[in-house]
């Protein structure tokens, strides 16, 4: 940015001087400062925080060409039906005013890049900001979150009132209930000093799966945090696929939701308004 800024600078200061001549160096050199302000201000304007008042969920996308998924024997969701699903429910948030989308996981069935590709290419026809967790089936071996530019499995999005804080829940027992990790626990601590309102991402849910109302033990220290953050006020996650619901616990707002592709014959999302 600064190496074109010097170099645009120094065109127009030439331009200037060509026409207002070598007694006029003062007034060129004032010209010059006018335009470098204006386009270092609009520079400003451009990448400036945005404000959020509306997101879009979705969350185990499966994005696969199987017609159904299969776990033990029992059909637990449709994956070929992210081609429709996903453009679809993008289109469907854009039209209530959504632009960032929080995609909670399970971005992919089984890790394959060139589905990963495809759900990046969507979101790019709908100019929607979608911003990708990791889930389990985005398997760490195969690479597969880079190619929705995530090196980082858990990082921040910071916008106006708002900071998106995304995390990585597969590091600990990734097929079963998950887990946040030492080295995130630490960074979630610095992270969370924001006078920003807080949302988490993640894949897994903090809930017991036979007692939905308890907090899995794993994630009692986690939860301990963020509620004594006193900034978080929502937590997202998904990994149960057919669950939908949402509770408010420590004064904080928790919603499971729904994979897209469970049900063969509708996509299954979420707008919410903050």
């Amino acid at each position: 940015m600064k190496l074109m800024l010097k170099e645009y600078i120094h065109k127009c200061k030439n331009m200037l001087h060509m026409k207002l001549g070598k007694n006029k160096i003062i007034s060129a050199s004032f010209a010059v400062f006018l335009v470098a302000s204006g386009v270092f201000f609009g520079y400003l304007y451009r990448h400036r925080p945005q404000p959020l008042s509306i997101i879009g969920v979705v969350t185990d996308i499966h994005a696969a060409n199987d017609k159904q998924r299969l776990v033990e024997g029992n059909v637990y969701g449709f994956p070929r039906k992210f081609k429709t699903y996903f453009p679809y429910a993008l289109e469907e948030m854009k039209k209530q005013g959504v632009s960032v989308v929080l995609a909670l996981g399970d971005n992919t069935n089984v890790g394959k890049s060139h589905y990963a590709k495809d759900l990046v290419e969507m979101a790019k026809s709908a100019k929607m900001d979608v911003i990708w967790v990791k889930g389990n089936h985005d398997t760490r071996s195969s690479g597969v979150m880079k190619y929705f530019g995530v090196d980082q499995t858990y990082y921040l999005r910071d916008f106006q009132n708002w900071r998106i804080i995304v995390l990585d829940s597969t590091a600990i027992d990734p097929n079963g209930i998950g887990g946040i990790d030492a080295v995130q626990m630490e960074w979630l601590k610095q992270t969370l000093k924001t006078d920003k309102s807080v949302i988490i991402a993640m894949h897994h849910p903090i809930w017991q799966r036979a007692n939905e109302e308890a907090i899995s033990p794993i994630y009692g220290d986690f939860e301990k945090i963020i509620s004594g953050s006193g900034n978080v006020k929502m937590v997202f996650s998904g990994h149960w696929h057919t669950e939908d619901w949402t509770r408010t616990y420590d004064g904080i707002e928790y919603h499971e939701i729904p994979s897209l592709t469970a049900d063969e014959n509708n996509a299954q999302f979420k707008i919410i308004k903050l």
